[in-house]
């Protein structure tokens, strides 16, 4: 059996260091685990589209997991997807540079035990970059390549509960690439698919799919969504064959923050422009 640990949304800043502390006590506990692999899916940083520093301070965080550790982007990364923009951060290249110098690929296959398994950059969805075309390339690709069982791991869900219904852009990928998406899942053994984003955890199965939302280590969401548990935590990931397990776990000691009070309850719009509370460690 081999074993595989989903992070997700430790928004990570040198700057704005509300959230390392959480950080850390779940890299303590991934260590204590001994998966034999570990995926941060995505808003690793508060601010890395402005703040390069976010980056580097995320990548220096994550090197304390003793795992090998796949990484994703989200929007708090790299920017947003035209449809999705809240922070008013577009996506780029010279953004998308910065990761890859931080973090290496934006996408990604590893397998383990007969799974293969499959990471994308959600926020390439409907931009219409040259980069967009050529993921999708890569994942028809991937999936032919390959007759054994698919997990698929991104950054934002490929729907909220119901793919028919009318989707927030902000929380969702956007219509054209979730029809795209789902015309795949059907078409290939793609088991589940994993997520972050929505700082909840669920599970919900869809055709045979189950579409797995993993818990941000960082805050509580602001708009719970029904059926999802609000908790601060990770999944772990147990591959046996063609089956794979799922189990929620909640280190000991993470703080459940509340976004609002940290944004001085609307004083300000965005994390990012709060006033600083730097870290207290050497991280350079």
């Amino acid at each position: 059996m081999k074993t595989l640990i989903q992070i997700s949304d430790p928004h990570l800043s040198p700057r704005h260091g509300f959230f390392h502390a959480n950080f850390m006590r779940v890299a303590d506990a991934i260590n204590a685990m001994t998966p034999h692999l570990v995926v941060s899916s995505g808003d690793l940083s508060v601010n890395g589209p402005e703040a390069v520093d976010d980056l580097a301070f995320a990548r220096w965080c994550h090197g304390h997991v003793a795992a090998p550790v796949l990484f994703l982007p989200g929007n708090h990364d790299v920017g947003e997807e035209p449809g999705g923009e809240h922070l008013h951060q577009p996506l780029t290249d010279a953004r998308m540079a910065a990761w890859r110098e931080h973090f290496g690929a934006d996408r990604w296959v590893a397998d383990l035990e007969s799974w293969r398994l499959v990471g994308l950059n959600s926020q390439l969805f409907n931009t219409g970059m040259a980069a967009e075309a050529t993921q999708w390339e890569w994942l028809t690709e991937t999936l032919d390549a390959h007759d054994g069982p698919f997990g698929l791991f991104l950054h934002k869900p490929v729907f909220d509960h119901d793919p028919d219904a009318e989707q927030d852009p902000r929380n969702t990928v956007a219509p054209e690439a979730r029809e795209r998406l789902l015309v795949l899942l059907d078409a290939y053994p793609v088991r589940f698919v994993a997520s972050g984003h929505r700082h909840q955890r669920r599970i919900l199965e869809r055709r045979g799919v189950r579409h797995i939302w993993c818990p941000s280590t960082a805050f509580m969401p602001t708009e719970p969504a029904p059926g999802c548990d609000p908790a601060l935590g990770l999944l772990e990931f147990r591959f046996e064959r063609d089956d794979v397990g799922v189990t929620f776990h909640a280190p000991d000691g993470l703080e459940p923050h509340i976004l609002g009070p940290l944004k001085e309850n609307g004083r300000h719009e965005f994390l990012k422009d709060v006033p600083p509370r730097p870290v207290d460690v050497a991280w350079r």
